[in-house]
């Protein structure tokens, strides 16, 4: 078996069984002296999927597809540029009642970190240079959302009041927000999907794109329920300092 036969049977292997099992499938096949190379890019998964326990299979599609939603619900509901069908998650996501942003916080931070646990007498590899770099983008990212907060006259289009700067300015920024926040979304899903096929420390970047991509969502919120009687900073610092707190340690714990 090639090289690269080897490579695809692992990713298929780590996505479609628990890791115990993905590891043994594999080194069984590495083991057979002399086996031939697959023939086409469709053989290593067709050889990983016989291993398959669809009971548990279907639960890992159904956290996956819980933890995608996650990210992906927040930014589709966005107003203006969301769907309809989803704008009751928009008005809720940053209420004063019940913040709905922090439900979705509580089951992407919490559920990765259990789903993903270290094994008993798992040892961590060196980290995989692409979690780095990765990481490294979204903590420049964040850096970033909190000089665009801090220096909103400058930085949005036409300026930050919507009246002054017209009307179309507002819409504008509020997209210019919601394209950051879909990208984020992107990276946690592309995460989530790693974290199980590669190394379940990629899990941090999901959590911390989901923390991400909700800050930029605060930020696009202003221009909708800014309380005129304060400063953008002011009305969003507590929410901004809530999420960058819990991305930044949820990541830490998460290359544990």
């Amino acid at each position: 078996m090639g090289k690269n036969d080897m490579a695809r049977l692992s990713w298929w292997a780590h996505w479609y069984l628990p890791q115990g099992e993905a590891e043994n499938v594999v080194a069984d096949y590495g083991d057979k002296a002399g086996a031939p190379s697959f023939a086409g890019a469709e053989r290593p998964r067709k050889a990983a999927k016989k291993f398959i326990r669809p009971q548990s299979y279907y639960i890992w599609l159904g956290v996956f597809v819980v933890l995608a939603a996650c990210a992906v619900i927040p930014v589709l509901s966005s107003r203006k540029f969301g769907w309809d069908a989803m704008r009751v998650v928009w008005k809720s996501l940053f209420s004063t009642g019940f913040p709905l942003y922090r439900v979705f916080l509580a089951v992407g931070v919490g559920v990765p970190l259990l789903w993903f646990r270290r094994r008993k007498g798992d040892k961590n590899p060196p980290l995989h240079k692409p979690i780095a770099v990765m990481l490294a983008i979204l903590v420049i990212t964040v850096g970033i959302l909190w000089w665009m907060l801090w220096n909103y006259e400058h930085v949005f289009f036409g300026g930050f009041d919507p009246i002054l700067g017209g009307l179309h300015a507002g819409e504008v920024n509020a997209l210019a927000m919601k394209c950051i926040a879909a990208l984020l979304a992107a990276a946690g899903v592309a995460g989530l999907v790693n974290a199980r096929a590669v190394d379940r420390r990629w899990r941090a970047v999901y959590v911390l794109s989901l923390c991400a991509l909700m800050m930029a969502l605060k930020i696009s919120s202003m221009f909708v329920y800014l309380d005129v009687s304060s400063t953008p900073m002011e009305w969003a610092f507590p929410t901004m300092l809530e999420l960058t707190a819990v991305g930044l340690i949820g990541a830490g714990v998460s290359l544990c």
